[in-house]
């Protein structure tokens, strides 16, 4: 076959993909969408359009992916709402970074905000809050993503878990005193003693983050506007870098995420991986709150 023959063939050839392009542009377009996964440093990347149920991560089968002790959390999307709701779906998915559970639980989110998002998009409302609710009632980090991290190890300091173990035994020696106790609880009127009778300061930090935090965390609104009414600090970080506004909005606490915004808390705060409050709220009542302040 000579030169100027390859060459007519392979232009016919361009031509007749790129007809084939066109056709398929003025036709159907494609529905498909593209989410991220994250925990820790791992980042998951799914791309999830129509197709036949098919799974892949990495080219790979999601039953072939390592390590196989973790195969049952990889699969809890799919058991937790069952195959039929993937079977009119491909996604496919890229994940890189972090180790092998943090890529592992990356995954897991990627796939599950893809379904959440697909059915949101081109299938209906109804179906994608069901999916939705179902996710966020057996784990809520299914959906939202968590960038606290744990604190690195310093020169010359214990290593992990070699000097103390977290339990009400050893809350003395973990500087968890009565008073942090009673504010995870929602005790006030013990949170009142501690601070009224025993003066502990409202601001102190207790494992490198101050009542607020655990008030916000634990969603506990009447301790928190006592805690802010004696002078706790709404614009207090943790050793994470997390302000007491974002732990509500992870947490999913309207009201207590109501409660620090209308006492000055900012919410143009970012996440200590640099995402915005809005980006990580996962509740609509939330996220409007946010965009109006």
């Amino acid at each position: 076959m000579d030169a100027p023959y390859k060459k007519a063939l392979w232009k016919k050839y361009k031509s007749f993909c790129w007809r084939l392009i066109s056709n398929a542009s003025a036709g159907d377009k494609i529905q498909a969408v593209q989410v991220f996964g994250r925990k820790k440093t791992a980042t998951a990347v799914a791309y999830c359009k129509r197709g036949r149920g098919l799974i892949k991560v990495n080219g790979r089968p999601l039953e072939l992916v390592e390590p196989q002790m973790l195969q049952a959390k990889l699969q809890e999307p799919i058991l937790l709402l069952g195959k039929e709701r993937f079977q009119d779906v491909d996604i496919r998915v890229r994940v890189k970074g972090g180790g092998h559970v943090s890529q592992i639980y990356a995954i897991r989110q990627a796939i599950s905000k893809a379904l959440v998002t697909y059915y949101q998009k081109f299938v209906d409302e109804a179906s994608k809050k069901e999916i939705k609710d179902l996710l966020v009632q057996y784990d809520r980090t299914l959906l939202v993503a968590d960038p606290r991290r744990c604190e690195p190890k310093k020169f010359g300091g214990p290593g992990a878990r070699a000097r103390y173990q977290k339990s009400y035994s050893f809350a003395v020696a973990m500087g968890e005193t009565e008073f942090i106790w009673a504010v995870k609880n929602g005790d006030l009127d013990a949170v009142k003693q501690a601070i009224e009778e025993n003066g502990l300061n409202v601001n102190g930090a207790y494992q490198g983050r101050s009542p607020l935090h655990l008030a916000a965390d634990y969603g506990h609104v009447q301790v928190l506007e006592y805690l802010i009414s004696k002078g706790a600090n709404v614009e207090a970080q943790d050793k994470h870098g997390m302000k007491p506004l974002l732990a509500a909005v992870l947490e999913g606490h309207v009201d207590c995420v109501r409660t620090l915004l209308e006492k000055g808390a900012s919410s143009d705060g970012k996440t200590p991986s640099g995402e915005s409050y809005i980006d990580v709220a996962e509740d609509e009542t939330i996220r409007s709150l946010l965009k109006t302040r």
